[in-house]
């Protein structure tokens, strides 16, 4: 009966996992729809990354059909927040290429499953149940991957050997479109079952036992760097750059020490007396190590104003205190001072989950704030004109930095103006004669640069314009320049391939050929990711030792006659979990 019931747990998550592998690679095949359709193919791939994330996560701890309807309306949840924050901006990859961002919709996915899975048993506020599952999860994630990888390790080893014969089955099955995304669901799903049956060998308890090893040597840490502080000047100190970072990295850090180490009731906590102490000791230190860190924090927004991720940081710095204030006051409170710290993780973790989705609702705006306070510090005479970050408002915060650039427009036609209005104008005057100027040098290279194979129609390839379009002034001249520098027999000395360079990468691909002055030849790759836009990729000449250089004039002569020979690059890879480690020819 085990057997049985085991057999079929696994067989639904592998089915499941597979079936999230395969909608993954439909979204992959689609992505053209997230430029023509943006908001609706945020929410959809969203929607299914969350609800197949979730299942497989938390199917195991709860019975699948108690994980569907949460899963559903977490995911619901989630899609429909993120496709209302990226409303603030014009295109997905200006929504999605915030780090700070990527990191809060990585905590919303995340967070919640140890409530979600604690709500199907003793509760939604058990502590020992919402703590054992966050480290479980964690631990159960990094092992399902760890097989997938020795999976597909073992796969492309076994299609190596094969080859060797001459037998190219494994090659040929893992062209067929969207098998290797199965699998690989499928392997993700099946390990996670597997691991599910064995929780008591794959528990996080050993990750646990070895971070309290460290809260002595963080403690220490700590305790010198507050001793150091006024002896190496804090004025010093709060004019670094990455001081607030560090420091609130560092709270972070010991937050997360004193949680392991007082683990899920005192029975499984720290017992060593020396132990108990530095825990105690070490949460006192963490609101002084927050403190400074929002203190830091503070003095870069009074100089500077806000910014998105100025904003993102407050809003960390005051979690880190939050938690730090609390865990000093339990600890000053006496006997029973790991207990309350429990119970403000619990309420804690929650107003963390909160604050991450506020920022994805009008609510609290990053980019509105960080603009409106462009304004108000400049109306009020905080900022000085010549500082007004015109171009954040036009390229960087979205809508909203554009609005208020608008404000600037109309308030600069009022009477006392007259310096905005100059400043306005030689700011547009600049972008207007820069945009001019690139607009007729795009022109002129587009007219002169041959594209192998020729676009369809006779038009322009549309990679190319989109290279022009994200290629400044200066580098213009230098590709118009060399396009004029023509081959002997007159042909322009350029050229731009529409080939397939990468075949794991998504979207169009090109390379441009021209020569330098000297005539060494030069190269420039793009893509055009539909997500992440346009990427302007590095490329190498892999040359054996000892030979002659490249003619350019030569190689783009031969490019422009007829198809280019394509071929596998001379180079092996060591593979692990889809990526590779290349040891690249000396040199280059």
């Amino acid at each position: 009966m085990r057997i049985g019931q085991a057999f079929l747990r696994r067989t639904g998550l592998a089915l499941i996992g597979t079936g999230a592998g395969l909608v993954f690679w439909l979204f992959l095949r689609n992505l053209r729809l997230a430029e023509s359709h943006p908001q609706g193919y945020l929410f959809a791939a969203t929607l299914a990354a969350v609800f197949f994330a979730t299942t497989l996560l938390c199917t195991g701890p709860l019975a699948l059909r108690r994980v569907l309807p949460a899963a559903l309306a977490l995911a619901l949840a989630l899609a429909g927040l993120l496709s209302w924050a990226s409303l603030r901006f014009d295109s997905l990859p200006e929504f999605l290429q915030a780090p700070e961002r990527l990191v809060g919709i990585l905590l919303l996915g995340y967070l919640p499953l140890p409530f979600l899975i604690a709500a199907g048993g003793p509760g939604w506020r058990d502590y020992p149940a919402l703590f054992g599952q966050a480290w479980s999860l964690l631990v159960r994630s990094v092992g399902a991957w760890v097989f997938v990888g020795m999976l597909w390790l073992l796969i492309f080893l076994s299609n190596t050997l094969l080859q060797l014969v001459h037998v190219h089955t494994i090659a040929r099955l893992l062209e067929i479109g969207g098998l290797p995304w199965a699998l690989t669901g499928a392997a993700f799903g099946l390990a996670l079952a597997v691991v599910n049956e064995f929780l008591d060998f794959t528990s996080p308890y050993l990750t646990l036992r070895l971070l309290r090893l460290l809260v002595p040597v963080v403690l220490a840490v700590s305790a010198i760097f507050l001793v150091a502080l006024p002896l190496h000047g804090l004025s010093t100190f709060f004019g670094g750059i990455s001081s607030a970072q560090t420091l609130l990295a560092m709270a972070l850090a010991g937050i997360t020490l004193v949680s392991s180490a007082l683990a899920e009731t005192d029975a499984d906590a720290v017992q060593a007396p020396v132990m108990v102490r530095s825990t105690q000791a070490l949460a006192l230190l963490l609101p002084i190590l927050a403190g400074l860190g929002a203190t830091a924090v503070w003095l870069r927004v009074a100089q500077y104003g806000w910014t998105p991720p100025r904003i993102a940081s407050a809003m960390v710095a005051g979690l880190a205190l939050a938690y730090g204030l609390a865990y000093a006051l339990a600890v000053l409170r006496g006997s029973g001072w790991g207990a309350r710290i429990r119970a403000t993780n619990t309420v804690l973790a929650l107003c963390v989950i909160g604050a991450v989705a506020l920022a994805f609702t009008p609510a609290l705006n990053p980019q509105r704030l960080a603009a409106e306070d462009q304004l108000a510090r400049y109306l009020s005479g905080r900022l000085n004109l010549n500082d007004l970050d015109l171009l954040a408002l036009r390229d960087d915060w979205g809508r909203p930095g554009r609005e208020v650039l608008a404000r600037l427009k109309t308030l600069a036609e009022q009477p006392g103006q007259e310096a905005l209005r100059a400043r306005l104008a030689e700011q547009s005057q600049l972008a207007a004669i820069d945009r001019d100027t690139r607009l007729k040098l795009g022109a002129q290279l587009r007219a002169i640069v041959p594209v192998r194979p020729e676009p369809a129609g006779g038009g322009h390839s549309a990679l190319l314009d989109a290279l022009i379009a994200r290629t400044d002034t200066a580098e213009l001249r230098d590709l118009l320049d060399a396009c004029h520098r023509s081959l002997p027999d007159g042909a322009p000395g350029c050229v731009f391939l529409a080939e397939v360079f990468l075949p794991d990468a998504i979207g169009p691909q090109g390379l441009l050929l021209y020569r330098a002055p000297s005539g060494a030849l030069r190269s420039e790759a793009v893509i055009r990711d539909p997500i992440r836009g346009l990427i302007r990729a590095d490329t190498t000449d892999l040359a054996p030792s000892g030979s002659q250089p490249i003619d350019a004039a030569a190689l783009i002569a031969q490019a422009q006659r007829g198809p280019v020979s394509m071929a596998p690059a001379r180079m092996n890879a060591m593979e692990f979990d889809g990526h590779q480690i290349v040891i690249l020819p000396a040199g280059q």
